[in-house]
């Protein structure tokens, strides 16, 4: 049944499958854009690059097959198809630690952030992107229009909610690089944690394990970077500008993955059972993630000075 199931034509078919629903899915495209990548780490893991690669073709085809342009293709559903079979290369074949292949994955983002920024929705008015936001705008001020006329808001509320609905607009456009890129990389590192834990349960990985994540530690040099980007944000001008504080959201990314190290490991310090833990991140990911994701990067970046997880070590070894 494992075999059938790792078979990369039976998982390129899944990814074939939520790619579709990526695609036609309105309510269900980001539950499958979140898992489309699954199929193909896990048939790569398991049977090598080259399976994740024809289990990759499959989709690609399908899509094609559909009518779907090569290069929206490319562009859109690509990045989430082809880094399995790449990082399946790095980890399975040429030995690379997981701290390593996400340290890789995050560069290709980094230069995607960059190329999206100069070539994205700034840089082309007439771009498909912007005309799509501007038909949203568009639909929620006539939605608003309507509940105007339904329940007599008064023309101070609809103005504002107006304005409020440009600047979202005017802040997706800004931000488009970051938040894309953004969502790509957290979404393949769930697809690589995912797999990396099915398959450990079934004694099928063969790799490193969580505790080389739970050892991740930015080198010091990285602060500066973030201040580099912080500096070019505010005294840069244009694109200049604009690349600098898509680069810094994305830079900051690493620090969210130390913080949560540092989290991990205090859980363990404090020998917090493996069920609490799973019902604390089940709460923080309902009712308390944005927040959460921004106490881990000051948790993360903190940790460079720091270190906290040195200082569990020295309480532990003085408790004996």
């Amino acid at each position: 049944m494992e075999r059938i199931l790792y078979h990369p034509a039976v998982s390129g078919l899944l990814a074939a499958l939520m790619a579709v629903v990526v695609i036609h899915g309105a309510q269900l495209a980001p539950l499958a854009l979140m898992l489309v990548s699954l199929p193909i780490y896990m048939t790569g893991f398991r049977n090598g690059s080259r399976a994740a690669l024809l289990a990759l073709t499959v989709p690609v085809f399908a899509l094609l097959l559909e009518g779907r342009e090569p290069l929206v293709l490319f562009l859109g559903l690509g990045p989430y198809l082809l880094l399995p079979w790449l990082v399946v290369r790095w980890v399975r074949e040429r030995g690379l630690g997981l701290q390593q292949a996400m340290g890789y994955g995050f560069l290709l983002g980094s230069v995607a952030v960059v190329l999206i920024t100069l070539n994205g929705p700034t840089a082309d008015p007439d771009s498909v992107l912007n005309h799509y936001l501007d038909l949203q705008k568009n639909a929620m001020v006539t939605e608003v229009t309507k509940q105007q006329t339904a329940s007599a808001l008064s023309p101070e509320q609809q103005a504002a909610f107006v304005n409020a609905v440009e600047q979202i607009v005017h802040t997706m456009r800004y931000l488009f690089a970051a938040l894309v890129v953004l969502a790509w990389f957290l979404i393949q590192t769930l697809n690589l944690h995912l797999s990396r834990v099915m398959l450990s349960a079934q004694g099928a990985w063969h790799g490193e394990g969580e505790e080389a994540l739970r050892a991740l530690r930015l080198p010091q040099f990285w602060v500066w970077v973030v201040l580099l980007l912080v500096t070019f944000s505010y005294v840069g001008t244009g694109s200049l500008q604009q690349v600098a504080v898509n680069l810094l959201i994305f830079s900051l990314i690493p620090y969210l993955f130390q913080g949560w190290a540092v989290l991990d490991s205090w859980f363990r310090f404090k020998r917090i059972k493996r069920a609490i833990r799973l019902l604390f991140w089940a709460m923080v990911l309902l009712f308390w993630l944005q927040q959460f994701m921004l106490m881990l990067v000051l948790m993360g970046l903190f940790d460079t000075w720091f270190d906290f997880r040195q200082k569990m070590v020295e309480s532990q070894n003085r408790e004996g």
